[in-house]
């Protein structure tokens, strides 16, 4: 219970630390850390306001747990470490959510630890009480297969980020229909282009100071389906003509479900810069790249049942009667490991599900981590602009970064 120990030493750190933060506001549900900053941490938006007014704008956006007095809207992880500011005013630091402290007694970890199995110490416990542990949580960080590369360390640590959805931080594209074409590989891979160049972008703006609006990039399934000159029927064929050729805009070969390969729209545009493929055989990596880069993509088993599901049911699972249909590709847009489900983003339109989302229970082992199953993509401009470090950023101490774990060890 080393790690545990360690965690709740430093909370007793942090609190002792806040206790000294007198004359700085103090917001109800938020803990200040004075002259610190939070690491791993998600930016989602920098607007210019007062604490309380921030802790409002914070708790009015769901996956916002923590905002700094520069006015970054934050993601911090579920046990967070910190770094010191330099350059700073006596009140700078960072609120985080109350919740944030206490959010480790979910199933991922508390069902492992009523079987003495520590989550945070799991690289010194053998391969098979990891195993039991993580199936009585069932909640597969990873799954073993022969092509795994995860280490049992990863696959039983408390996740720091234990649910998460791309739709929330605008970088998810509006869902769209395939019709009666098998297209589904084209509809899951463009998603994810359209996710990686959002990400990126996402990410400048809000460094920049600047307001994110949700992401429309709108590119071209009708080209990537009809115009290469066969249909993409693997995950590797339709991602190689996304790194190889790009892809050009919706508006110039909008989507009909029947073969044609006509700019409607002249000149043709395309989403530039370049794209690098990720394939994943780590679902902590593939989840991380979601959290990064927006969605992966993955492949599945449809089953009859599916097309009933609605969105007031719990996770779907096969019903292990209805009889199998086809393979189907689909975008993984998030994940949430207390449910115990995967997000994920159809192209039967948004008439289906959930508003074209459904809920697919971890129980149906959807995303296997083998050959090329979960590919994702990232994205970076040609040239590449200037960066821009966050407010918050230009305040950290450029040589003194340490977690106050470390600091408290010295």
């Amino acid at each position: 219970m080393a790690a545990r120990s360690g965690f709740l030493a430093v909370v007793a750190l942090l609190a002792a630390h806040q206790a000294s933060a007198k004359g700085c506001p103090v917001i109800d549900d938020f803990t200040f850390f004075q002259l610190h900053d939070a690491t791993g941490e998600h930016l989602l938006d920098v607007v210019a306001s007062s604490p309380a007014d921030l802790a409002a704008a914070c708790s009015a956006t769901p996956p916002c747990n923590a905002f700094t007095t520069a006015g970054e809207l934050k993601i911090v992880p579920a046990a967070p470490t910190f770094e010191a500011m330099a350059d700073t005013l006596e009140c700078d630091g960072i609120y985080v959510a109350s919740r944030v402290l206490t959010s480790l007694d979910t199933p991922v970890g508390s069902k492992p630890r009523a079987r003495k199995v520590d989550p945070r110490n799991a690289s010194e416990l053998a391969p098979a009480a990891v195993r039991k542990a993580r199936n009585d949580a069932a909640t597969p960080l990873a799954q073993p297969t022969p092509a795994s590369t995860y280490s049992f360390d990863e696959a039983l640590a408390a996740p720091t980020y234990p649910e998460w959805d791309s739709r929330q931080v605008g970088v998810i594209t509006p869902v769209k229909a395939q019709g009666q074409r098998n297209a589904c590989m084209a509809f899951a891979a463009t998603a994810v282009a359209e996710a990686a160049v959002g990400s990126f972008w996402r990410r400048h703006f809000l460094a920049a100071g600047q307001t994110w609006t949700p992401n429309l990039l709108d590119l071209a399934e009708q080209w990537l389906f009809f115009c290469y000159g066969r249909h993409p029927r693997t995950v590797s064929d339709v991602m190689s003509i996304i790194v190889n050729q790009n892809l050009p805009l919706e508006i110039n070969y909008p989507y009909t479900g029947f073969p044609g390969c006509n700019l409607t729209a002249a000149p043709e545009q395309r989403a530039g810069g370049s794209f690098t493929l990720d394939i994943f055989t780590d679902l902590a990596l593939a989840k991380e790249h979601m959290r990064d880069w927006g969605a992966i993509m993955t492949l599945f088993m449809v089953h009859t049942d599916i097309h009933n599901w609605k969105a007031t049911d719990p996770p779907y699972v096969w019903d292990g009667i209805s009889p199998e249909q086809f393979n189907h590709g689909i975008t993984i847009v998030g994940y949430n490991d207390e449910g115990g489900y995967w997000i994920a983003k159809n192209s039967w339109g948004p008439g289906f599900g959930d508003n074209g989302y459904i809920r697919m229970s971890y129980a149906n082992k959807m995303m296997m981590t083998e050959n090329d199953n979960m590919s994702g993509l990232r994205w970076s401009p040609s040239p590449a602009p200037t960066p821009v470090d966050p407010p918050s950023a230009r305040k950290r101490a450029t040589g003194n970064r340490r977690s106050l774990a470390r600091k408290r060890r010295s």
